[in-house]
Parts: C-alpha cells; sequence; structure tokens
C-alpha cells in the first residue's frame, strides 16, 4: 500500500493547553514546533510534573534516528522524478538541500529539548513503552487506537502534514511506503483450471464478498450488521472463547483477511466495533496518506554498487556523524563534506547504475 502517513497528536493535550486545531488541516513548520515545545513545557497532562515530550524519537540498530520529521522534508526511501524531468534520492543529492534543511530541525527540535535527551538509546519498543509520555508521534491514522494503552484516556487526531515556506516542490509530500509483498499466492504451473484462481480472486474482492474480508470473518456468522451500519461481534467472541476452552485458537486465524485485499481499501485497516461516523473519519484521514502519496521510480532496485563493502562503512560512518550534527556538535554544513565522501566512497557509480535502471522503463 503507498501512503505518505502524518503526525498523530495528542487531542486532550490540545484542548488542555487551549489550542486551536482542526484535524486534517497542515501546519507550517514554525506552527508544528511552537506545539512541540507546548507539549513538552506546559503540563498538558496537567499532572504538574516535567514528564512529557513533544516529538517521539528513538534510534535504529544501526544509530539512524526515527522521528518521522524528515518526511516534511520529502526525505522517503526511494529516488523521485523531480519537476525538472530529472530523477534524485533527496538525501543524498547534491542538487537539493531537503535533507539540510531536515537536519537543521531536528537539531533545533534537540536543542530546543522538545525530544528527550535519551533518545538515541532508545530502541522501538522502549519509546513504545513511553507512547503515553508523548504528544506527537509520526504515524499512519490507522494505527490510533493502537498506540496508547488500553487505561489511559488519552486520545489522537491526525496531523497529516507540515508544509515548508516557499517550497518549490509544493506542498507536503513523499513516498516512503512501497508495495511490498510479505506474501503471495501462486498458480502453479500444472493447475488445471487457473481460471478458477482468479475467479475465486474476484469473488473475494467483490462489493458482495468485500464486507466479509475486511471483517475479518463471516456475516451472520462471526458478525451481523445493522440497518445503520453498526457491527455486533458478540458471535465472533464466542467462537473465540469456545476455541480457548478447546485449546485452540480457529478464530484469529482470519484467513479470509489474509487471502487479497483492495488497492485502496482504507476500510481494511479499520476497527469494525467502531460506530460508522467514526469509521468515516478514520477512512477519510487514510485517504489523505494515498492522496499525498509521492510515487517513486526506483521499484526497489537494489544497483550492484550498494552492496560494496567501502560504500557500505561509509554509509554507517555517515550515521553516526548524522547524529553529531542534530545534537549539535558539527554544523549542518558538515553534511555536505559528508556527501561528498559518500560519493568518493562509490556512490557516484551507484547512481549511475540506478539511472540506467530507471531509464530503462521510459
Amino acid at each position: 500500500m503507498c501512503r505518505a502517513d502524518g503526525f498523530l497528536l495528542r487531542a486532550d493535550w490540545l484542548e488542555n493547553l487551549n489550542i486551536d486545531y482542526t484535524e486534517g488541516d497542515f501546519m507550517t513548520l514554525d506552527e508544528f514546533y511552537d506545539v512541540l515545545y507546548a507539549f513538552t513545557y506546559g503540563d498538558p497532562d496537567g499532572n504538574g510534573v516535567d514528564d512529557t515530550w513533544g516529538l517521539k524519537s528513538y534510534a535504529f540498530a544501526s544509530g539512524a534516528l526515527m522521528n518521522g520529521m524528515s518526511r516534511i522534508f520529502h526525505i522517503g526511501n526511494g529516488w523521485y522524478e523531480m519537476p525538472d524531468g530529472t530523477y534524485t534520492y533527496l538525501k543524498h543529492s547534491r542538487d537539493y538541500d531537503y535533507y539540510k534543511q531536515y537536519l537543521a530541525f531536528a537539531n533545533k527540535c534537540w536543542e530546543g529539548g522538545v525530544m528527550e535527551p535519551d533518545t538515541f538509546a532508545l530502541d522501538g519498543a522502549a519509546s513504545m513503552e513511553r507512547n503515553s509520555q508523548y504528544g506527537c508521534i509520526a504515524e499512519y491514522p490507522g494505527n490510533m487506537d493502537n498506540i496508547l494503552p488500553s487505561e489511559s484516556e488519552g486520545r489522537f487526531v491526525y496531523l497529516p502534514g507540515v508544509t515548508l515556506e516557499n517550497d518549490p516542490l509544493g506542498g507536503y509530500t513523499y513516498g516512503d511506503q512501497n508495495t511490498g509483498i510479505w506474501g503471495y499466492y501462486a498458480i502453479s504451473s500444472t493447475c488445471e483450471h487457473p481460471e478458477k484462481v482468479l475467479e475465486l480472486a474476484d469473488y473475494v474482492l467483490s462489493d458482495e464478498q468485500w464486507g466479509n474480508l475486511n471483517a475479518r470473518n463471516l456475516e451472520n456468522v462471526g458478525f451481523t450488521v445493522d440497518a445503520e451500519g453498526n457491527y455486533d461481534f458478540s458471535a465472533y467472541k464466542e467462537i473465540q472463547e469456545s476455541d480457548k476452552a478447546n485449546g485452540t485458537d480457529l478464530a484469529n486465524v482470519a484467513l479470509i483477511g489474509s487471502f487479497l485485499r483492495r488497492s485502496d481499501a482504507a476500510e481494511f485497516f479499520i476497527n469494525k466495533e467502531k460506530s460508522p461516523e467514526e469509521r468515516k473519519r478514520i477512512a477519510k484521514l487514510i485517504d489523505m496518506t494515498f492522496e499525498l502519496y509521492w510515487p517513486t521510480v526506483d521499484r526497489g532496485y537494489k544497483p550492484e554498487t550498494e552492496s560494496d563493502p567501502v560504500l557500505i562503512e561509509y554509509g554507517n560512518f555517515m550515521i553516526q556523524e548524522e547524529a553529531k550534527i542534530i545534537t549539535g556538535d558539527k554544523p549542518v554544513s558538515y553534511w555536505d563534506e559528508l556527501l561528498d565522501g559518500y560519493y568518493e566512497a562509490g556512490y557516484d557509480e551507484y547512481v549511475e547504475e540506478m539511472l540506467e535502471y530507471i531509464s530503462s522503463f521510459q
């Protein structure tokens, strides 16, 4: 699924701080920072303790920082076609300074204290345990119900993106989430009736059966739907209890939900136990992530040069040095020096291979 995610903002904290924000609206970079600052220093949870942070951030095993802010600057995981018809990977581009803009803003957030000081010591699991302490989390709107502990009374609104002033590329857009393959079904060469497999796929994705597919069960077996569109899963829960009593857990296998799904199916990711109004709200937000996606052109291709040990080693070195820029130990201009070294380490050859591959599809 191709999408451009935004940010989850604690709605209860916005209210407590008297910050006026309408879900679905974009913010400027200054407005975004001001909200992060207020979340950090304004005691948004009202407990009188300095225990909140504006922005959730943590480090990958490589040392690279994950905070979602680079997406504000169009930095995704792929090559883009630029307005002038050229192709580039923005993070390592010499022609565009979007990554330097990101590093400057990340440093501002670090210096301003809106990221916790032990950010680089946290991994994803450790930061997840602190989700209730963060006011802003870079996330997909379909995951809003899975972020906070079940006992938390907090709730989120969705910020689709942050825009840059006088941005030649226009509004918020990036292409980090590409279509991937996590498993697949194949028709064997010895299949006598391959057309039957396709007929099954068409049937499952039909309007008639799509409700069963994205509800993860079967209507009138695991759930019912009333005239107002409210789902009742009490039958499904009875099946679950019966399974547990028998030492099985077949109700959670959800094979029908693992078989196929529609490519533009926002509702696939929404809990059907929510009210029709709430499902419609979240579907609209998910649709925004589809609309803001900037298609990448590399199709996930990995040039042979990418496996060069010299290039890999220098790339790892850049990650460590990048952290120094974010924490203020090195100036943002240092990124230009790092890029020069990267190209000398073999990235120029990588670029040539990638551009040749991309041009083969034109």
